[in-house]
């Protein structure tokens, strides 16, 4: 929600561009090299401003880690909401767990793909 209200803001102020923020990544200030995770914020924003191309340039995983947090925040909302279906909601939440498993798989072999091979 905050990634569409961000990204909705740098439309209407070209001037609040979110690139020229600080690196914010303790692990790119130390190393000098992005993390798996560096630019997931800015891929959101631009998301949430509408712009896909922007946003896998700044990660290529960035709708994907933002589809997963979008899921899990379903599925525990419905859980809060509907307390008789929550075995079964349950049940469903179970894959989605182990799916962080292939997200987290993912982010290094695109950080391996950027960093090691520079693509």
């Amino acid at each position: 929600m905050l990634a569409v209200l961000l990204g909705q803001l740098q439309r209407l102020l070209p001037s609040a561009s979110i690139s020229r923020l600080p690196v914010l990544c303790a692990f790119r200030r130390t190393t000098g090299i992005p993390c798996p995770g560096c630019g997931l914020t800015r891929s959101w924003v631009a998301i949430g401003g509408g712009d896909l191309h922007q946003s896998l340039h700044d990660h290529r995983l960035g709708w994907l880690v933002m589809l997963y947090v979008f899921l899990q925040a379903l599925r525990h909302g419905l859980w809060l909401r509907f307390p008789r279906l929550r075995n079964g909601i349950d049940r469903l939440g179970r894959y989605l767990d182990w799916g962080i498993l292939l997200l987290a798989g993912g982010l290094f072999v695109n950080w391996f793909l950027l960093i090691g091979l520079g693509i």
